[in-house]
């Protein structure tokens, strides 16, 4: 009777139902397990082990294998067949078209433990554009933090002879990938063990808008979304509201509207200020390696980096303003103009430095008000320009008019989109994208000032400078230097020992001398009067120069990223760190008459600086 009690509990599949003790009476169980329905590994360590009441009554154990490749961990079946490489050129096939993407999977990856991912979408490119942008930053920060990088590729299409790969370059694409990274991200889910609570995407420039359409989609896996050089366009609503937010667009970027696009959906869902970093640069249309740590570390815990206090020497003053701050210019009375990201104008008196609003006057051509360049010739009359605006002043800046639009003379924009504006004599030139722009008049009219670039570019403009003595440099994109006489006409220059990075700012020290900065705490000097530079220092990672001025042929100051500054008393020859102690974008620099650097950046920033205490170079 025991024998054939115990028989009958074996199931089809062959598994041993335990039931039953050895107690004369039958009925008397010993039950293997405590609570019907629990679940937990069984001793093989490759099967799920659940607790079921039998027939007779006793709680018993029913063994289900998880399957080949995968192993049982905390009471879940967990895939272990994907190791750890990286896969270039990875094959996906969708119902209709094959697509195909790039992972890199840490050598510490075990499938012992869960692994958190980032979904990373590139920007426009052309052949493997899923390795074009940010690989090295992506795949450091993916072995300091311990996750998984996963680069899908958008869908193409033929333009200019050549495949162009770009998140929305054919009609449907934003759904149609949509649907692709959501399987892929399934998929991959089959073979690596995934923490389900820690999948976050990002995007870089059309990438930015595809990150978008994954926030509006209720049913996607992402709890932590991250946007550089862009945001949305494509969408009107989000799904995700009490997730994390990364968004980093340069204040010289083309693509800030789709920022501000993004920010206004954020604020229509109720999404608080504590889920969104909106981490502000100076700088144009680029993925650089340091975003990914600082975006890593927002999105999976949330943190931020100490905001600091003042080093020796600055010294904060009261702010006009809580907009960001970001050109300056001293007039000849040695009041300072400021403007910013808001379209606004501040003046401070030289005398009492206090600061007051200037009257902004007419309605403005555009929505994109941000200015990011501005001069003022010695007549008081002058020019502000940046993003989509120009503002003209004809009182020293107390107040401005706005403007038309910059014609478009090359630049595919539909309106002439400045970054920077520089003025001498009677003309004053701007550079942007991708077009350069002079005018004798105050902009009542415009030619074009062609910058000839590598690309084929108008001009890939971040800033242009004048000199005392008529030379006009203009610096930008991708080692981007132009050289001019007339304002009109620019020649390529060259920085040696500068490879594909951003200048972002140049000034005239003495005759014959300039200098100019860029990323990685790039400067460099030039003493042929703008033909070519060397570099005096670079390779500082995070450390982005966006501004240089000099106080006298000796002293001069660049300012950036994080409070990042280097001071140089012997005219550029050398340059030793000045930092201001904060964690704020510093984006201009003057001087003021009494020897001290006024500084001006994120959120109304307002610093000035007794070079003298600075460390000497």
């Amino acid at each position: 009777m025991m024998i054939a009690k115990v028989l009958g509990f074996f199931g089809a599949a062959g598994i041993a139902l335990v039931g039953c003790g050895e107690a004369a009476d039958e009925t008397a169980c010993r039950d293997t397990c405590a609570q019907v329905g629990g679940v937990s590994c069984g001793a093989d360590g490759k099967s799920l082990a659940r607790c079921e009441r039998q027939a007779d009554g006793c709680l018993s154990e029913t063994l289900t294998a998880c399957g080949e490749q995968a192993v049982c961990q905390e009471a879940t079946c967990v895939p272990c067949s994907g190791a750890a490489g990286t896969y270039r050129n990875q094959r996906f096939e969708m119902t209709h078209e094959t697509r195909f993407y790039y992972l890199y999977v840490p050598a510490e990856y075990a499938c012992n433990e869960a692994w958190p991912l980032l979904v990373d979408l590139h920007g426009t490119a052309g052949a493997t554009p899923e390795e074009a942008y940010g690989l090295d930053g992506a795949r450091a920060s993916a072995r300091q933090e311990g996750f998984i990088l996963l680069r899908p590729r958008s869908r193409s299409s033929l333009e200019g002879g050549s495949d162009v790969y770009r998140w929305d370059q054919n009609a449907g694409d934003p759904e149609r990938n949509r649907e692709f990274i959501n399987a892929l991200v399934a998929d991959l889910g089959l073979r690596y063990h995934l923490d389900a609570s820690r999948m976050y995407v990002m995007g870089f420039s059309s990438g930015t808008n595809q990150t978008a359409e994954a926030l509006a989609d209720a049913s996607g896996p992402f709890s932590g979304f991250g946007f550089v050089g862009g945001g949305a366009w494509t969408i009107d609503a989000i799904a995700h509201p009490d997730v994390r937010y990364y968004l980093n667009t340069g204040h010289r970027d083309y693509m800030m509207r789709y920022q501000i696009t993004l920010l206004d959906l954020l604020e229509q869902a109720g999404v608080t200020a504590a889920q969104v970093w909106r981490r502000q640069s100076d700088t144009g249309h680029d993925l650089y390696d340091w975003m990914y740590p600082e975006l890593w570390a927002f999105l999976d815990r949330g943190e931020l980096p100490e905001v600091g206090v003042l080093n020796a020497g600055w010294q904060q003053e009261s702010q006009p303003s809580t907009e960001t701050l970001l050109a300056a210019q001293t007039l000849l009375d040695g009041t300072v103009l400021a403007v910013g990201e808001a379209g606004v104008s501040y003046r401070r008196a030289a005398t009492t430095g206090v600061w007051s609003a200037s009257t902004m006057l007419g309605t403005p051509a555009s929505d994109l008000l941000g200015l990011t360049g501005l001069c003022v010739f010695a007549d008081g009359t002058g020019l502000a320009v940046g993003q989509a605006s120009v503002a003209r002043t004809e009182d020293a800046g107390v107040s401005w008019v706005w403007q038309p639009l910059v014609p478009d003379l090359d630049s595919g924009f539909g309106y002439g989109f400045l970054n920077d504006i520089a003025c001498s004599t009677h003309r004053a030139v701007g550079v942007g994208y991708w077009v350069g722009a002079a005018t004798d008049d105050l902009g009542d009219s415009w030619e074009n000032a062609p910058i000839a670039t590598q690309g084929g570019y108008s001009a890939q403009g971040a800033a242009v400078a004048v000199a005392p003595w008529g030379t006009w440099l203009a610096v930008g994109y991708y080692q981007y230097l132009g050289r001019s006489q007339d304002g009109l006409s620019f020649t390529q220059g060259s920085v040696g020992g500068a490879e594909s990075q951003w200048f972002n700012d140049v000034t005239p020290v003495s005759i014959d001398t300039w200098v100019l900065v860029g990323e990685q705490g790039l400067i460099a000097r030039s003493t042929n009067d703008g033909r070519t530079f060397t570099v005096v220092q670079s390779a500082a990672p995070g450390a982005d120069l966006y501004a240089v001025r000099f106080r006298d042929e000796q002293v001069g100051l660049a300012v950036g990223l994080d409070g990042t500054a280097f001071l140089t008393t012997d005219a550029g020859q050398s340059f030793s760190p000045c930092h201001a102690g904060v964690a704020q974008l510093l984006a201009d620099v003057v001087w003021l008459a009494d020897g001290q650097a006024l500084v001006v950046g994120e959120a109304g920033l307002v610093l000035r600086l007794d070079p003298s205490l600075c460390p000497a170079p």
